[in-house]
């Protein structure tokens, strides 16, 4: 497959139809997606993880087919929703970022929700927006308070991947018994200012010895 499917993965599944570990037509099932993510112009190595991922587990190909046609058709839909406005295809990383928010949780509207008021933020900072809000609703945070969140941050451009730690500073600050509405405040304070989530923390009166403590550990 000459179009930057992983080379690695593809010898995989030859491999072990060499060995008789996948018939022929069970190998077909797991390379006619990559064949198609390379007519569509979508980055195979997307669907390459999960390959690998289901070649270790050995789960039964006729299994992993459909998990392969779903994520092609998820990277096909997140694609044009980030096309509007947009010249050029969407980097990978924000493709792999905005599918990882999905099998995190983040449900289709409000992903579509999020690009459509953010269309012109930056797609890799759209995706770094769609986890942190996934995540922060996993650390049990509302769902409106994450989007508050997340909207601050993309309004000033200040979300970066540092940000991915503050889903679990809520977590130890819901547990502590603060409001969730103090967290988000505090997060969307820190986003306006440009500053970082270890600010959020500090204004909520974690310090950083406490941040690093394990889980249970007395203060």
């Amino acid at each position: 497959l000459d179009c930057g499917a992983p080379q690695e993965t593809v010898a995989r599944v030859l491999a072990a139809m060499l060995d008789n570990h996948l018939t022929r037509e069970e190998g077909a099932l797991l390379l006619e997606p990559l064949v198609e993510a390379c007519r569509a112009e979508l980055p195979a190595s997307l669907l390459a993880e999960k390959i690998n991922e289901g070649l270790a587990k050995h789960v039964p190909a006729h299994r992993l087919r459909p998990v392969l046609d779903q994520r092609l058709a998820d990277l096909g839909h997140i694609r044009t929703l980030l096309a509007t406005g947009r010249a050029g295809p969407p980097p990978a990383a924000a493709l792999s970022g905005l599918m990882e928010s999905l099998e995190a949780g983040l449900p289709w509207p409000a992903l579509e929700q999020l690009i459509a008021a953010h269309g012109q933020a930056p797609p890799e900072m759209l995706a770094t927006a769609a986890c942190l809000w996934a995540y922060l609703e996993r650390a049990g945070m509302p769902e409106a308070g994450g989007r508050a969140v997340v909207d601050a941050g993309l309004e000033r451009q200040s979300l970066d991947s540092a940000w991915l730690q503050f889903p679990r500073i809520a977590g130890m600050a819901l547990q502590k018994g603060i409001s969730a509405a103090a967290i988000r405040d505090a997060a969307v304070v820190a986003l306006r200012a440009g500053t970082g989530p270890l600010d959020a923390a500090a204004h909520l009166g974690l310090t950083a010895r406490r941040l690093d403590a394990p889980p249970g550990a007395k203060e």
